[in-house]
Order: structure tokens, then sequence, then C-alpha cells
């Protein structure tokens, strides 16, 4: 399918599409979300159910989380106009 659309777009309107998508690419200043990571989990070292937050390209973290959560939690928690939640270190 990219192909169709590089066949189709003339030299420059390629070029130029190409410098804004890098443009794009290079201003994600962040994220946050939840991962369920069946392939790499490791227990505490990379826990099944976690989010994954971002600040920058070089700067990220990994919050572990007991269990699955569902959309509407995950949208709770980065939600600013609903009550926060809390971390809490596990003594196991």
């Amino acid at each position: 399918m990219i192909d169709e659309v590089i066949d189709m777009l003339e030299y420059e309107e390629l070029e130029s599409a190409w410098k804004i998508f890098k443009k794009l690419h290079n201003i994600e200043y962040g994220y946050i979300r939840y991962d369920y990571d069946e392939k790499r989990e490791r227990g505490r070292l990379h826990p099944l159910n976690h989010l994954d937050v971002n600040f920058m390209n070089a700067n990220q973290l990994k919050l572990g989380l007991y269990k699955k959560i569902n959309i509407e939690e995950f949208i709770d928690i980065i939600d600013t106009t609903t009550e926060c939640y809390y971390l809490s270190k596990s003594n196991n």
C-alpha cells in the first residue's frame, strides 16, 4: 500500500511529507500507556501489568500494577478532575 502512495507523489511532495513526519515524530514530549506484557514479563523487574511513562526520549519509568486494569480505570488514572491514585510499595 505504501508503494502505491509513493508512486502517486512527486519527489518534492514526498520530501515535504517526510520532513513533516520527522518533525511530528521528534516533538513527542511524553506519554503514559498501560501495558500487559506477557512476552517480557520478569516478575517484579518487569511486571505483567504496568504503566509505561515516558517524559522525553531519554527518560522513562515503569509503574507495576497488581492486576489488569480496563480502559475506564486507565482513563480515571490520568483524569485530573477525579480523585488521585496513590502509589504504595508492597512488603513482598
